[in-house]
């Protein structure tokens, strides 16, 4: 995937939390495990990127902040948007979306 590729998918998520929103769901859930496209942006062994989305932890997970941001602005801030990582993975808070009302 292109650089604009990924960046467009973080906006497709967006739009699908909307219509899960307008649907009646109460949130979305991101599957991040079992090798699964998200999944293979955080681990070291398949993320072999060398733009924005590659190298360190928080440069490979920047592609959920995308998508949280996208969810954020599409369904709503206060829309939930849960992600599902595997456990190998050590994800630190680095998905607090800025307009978060929580202290």
């Amino acid at each position: 995937m292109t650089t604009d590729e990924v960046r467009a998918m973080c906006t497709r998520y967006g739009d699908v939390a909307a219509w899960s929103r307008e649907a009646g769901y109460d949130g979305v859930q991101l599957g991040s495990a079992n090798a699964k496209l998200l999944d293979q942006f955080l681990s070291p062994f398949y993320n072999r990127r060398r733009d924005e989305f590659g190298g360190s932890l928080e440069r490979r997970a920047s592609v959920l902040r995308l998508i949280r941001e996208a969810v954020a602005e599409r369904a709503g801030a206060d829309f939930p948007c849960l992600v599902k990582v595997p456990a190998e993975v050590r994800v630190v808070a680095f998905v607090h979306h800025t307009t978060s009302t929580t202290p």
